[in-house]
């Protein structure tokens, strides 16, 4: 018994670890990214809300606080997507809790800025390419994109919305927080609405499986 023991928490330290080496380097290549696009040109930088808060999404684990690069920076496969200036908050109080995910619980894998905003109560619509066709009241996990195999919060699914047209995008502006009035994915643009983030003290781990882009199920 003393042998499994010893042998569990040497595995939990190596977790722990390789997450926080994990979202170390995501932090630096989003930071790379942000400086580099400065010079190019880009809308408004995100400002802190009227509360004084800084709008960037923190994460944290025994190996200490990191904070990534600010939301203004684009995601690394649609850089061309900026987040509007000066977003006010949805969700005032968004609780920070102790992180459980049962073992195959749905999780959506999202890029940063994006999963930021969703969990610090600024976004409560994700614009895909598709419909989302989970069922209404979900649990739903959201999962750091590059961030190799972390989740850092959850909300709960409300509808998906769509096809969007563009004055309905347009018209939401304020809660997908997405820059421009120009539809993502053309006539394939859809609004799936979250609702009650709640983000976790410290990453939850989990085996992320190499070609799951979307959607993930907790180990």
């Amino acid at each position: 018994m003393r042998t499994r023991s010893a042998g569990a928490g040497v595995k939990r330290g190596a977790t722990e670890e390789a997450v926080a080496r994990s979202a170390k380097r995501v932090a630096n290549e989003s930071a790379v990214a942000d400086a580099s696009g400065r010079s190019r040109g880009r809308p408004p930088k995100q400002s802190d809300d009227e509360s004084g808060a800084t709008s960037t999404l923190r994460l944290s684990w025994p190996g200490g606080i990191i904070s990534p690069a600010p939301l203004s920076s684009p995601s690394k496969a649609n850089p061309k997507f900026h987040p509007l200036p000066n977003l006010k908050k949805v969700d005032h109080n968004v609780p920070i809790v102790d992180g459980i995910v049962p073992r195959g619980s749905t999780i959506l894998i999202i890029q940063q800025p994006w999963i930021g905003l969703l969990l610090d109560g600024h976004k409560t619509l994700e614009i895909r390419g598709q419909a989302c066709k989970k069922p209404k009241g979900e649990k739903v996990h959201l999962a750091l994109s590059g961030g190799g195999g972390i989740i850092l919060g959850q909300m709960t699914f409300v509808a998906s919305h769509g096809p969007l047209s563009r004055a309905e995008y347009k018209a939401r502006c304020e809660r997908h927080c997405v820059w421009g009035d120009t539809l993502p994915y053309g006539s394939s643009t859809y609004a799936w609405e979250f609702k009650g983030p709640m983000r976790f003290r410290r990453p939850v781990p989990y085996v992320h499986q190499q070609g799951c882009v979307v959607w993930a199920v907790k180990d």
